[in-house]
């Protein structure tokens, strides 16, 4: 089933709000049951790290919050269609050693039944 790119921008603002307020009920409402985020890395190769479902999400969200410093996104936009959501982002600021990054990223999100099914997250680290 596709979904119209209008309510998608919907989704995407609700969805966006809250993840960055690890808003349970929030994200509950615009995942599907079977939700799962690759994140840009991470052990389960090539995908990197795999999170399941809203409890795994909020799992990495509060563990970001509580080990990440001076995070901010910057240059976020979105490009949509009926079963994909593509957003470009920056993303400024220093991890739990302490280090900065400052990186370009890309995440994917498939759409399913008008929620959404996976975000695909890609960062371009330089080292």
């Amino acid at each position: 089933m596709e979904t119209d790119p209008h309510d998608l921008k919907t989704l995407m603002q609700r969805f966006g709000r809250s993840f960055l307020d690890a808003d349970k009920a929030g994200l509950q409402s615009c995942v599907t049951d079977d939700f799962e985020w690759h994140l840009h890395t991470g052990t389960d190769a090539p995908h990197g790290r795999i999170v399941r479902g809203v409890d795994g999400m909020l799992e990495v969200i509060r563990w970001r919050q509580a080990n990440w410093l001076d995070v901010r996104y910057q240059d976020v936009a979105f490009t949509y269609t009926n079963r994909l959501v593509v957003q470009t982002f920056r993303i400024i600021g220093a991890d739990q050693h302490g280090i900065r990054f400052d990186c370009r990223g890309v995440d994917l999100y498939e759409v399913r039944d008008s929620r959404l099914a996976r975000k695909d997250s890609f960062w371009k680290h330089i080292f």
